[in-house]
């Protein structure tokens, strides 16, 4: 998430989210996790077990989905990597 949106707000979406999901476990509970500050973000991870293993990459999209709707909803900002470039122009001779 971008620096300036506060953790707790998206450690909640994110487990709300999970818990919205007809294939995602009630127990154990879906977990998130605030893990740090990124180069360019807040970085966080969701956690959570599904009945059907064949069916873990298509729950993992349809959260993904789902979550990117909710961020954006609450205007929540998914960041991308910011690069500065600084050019420095040479003397002639």
């Amino acid at each position: 998430m971008a620096y300036g949106t506060k953790p707790a707000r998206v450690l909640t979406m994110l487990k709300e989210v999970a818990k919205q999901h007809p294939e995602i476990l009630a127990h154990p509970e879906p977990s998130a996790f605030f893990l740090g500050f990124g180069e360019s973000s807040l970085d966080f991870e969701l956690r959570a077990w599904v009945g059907d293993g064949n069916r873990l990459s298509a729950v993992k999209s349809e959260v993904a989905v789902a979550l990117s709707e909710a961020f954006e909803a609450s205007g929540i900002e998914i960041p991308f990597p910011q690069r500065d470039l600084h050019i420095v122009e040479g003397k002639k001779s």
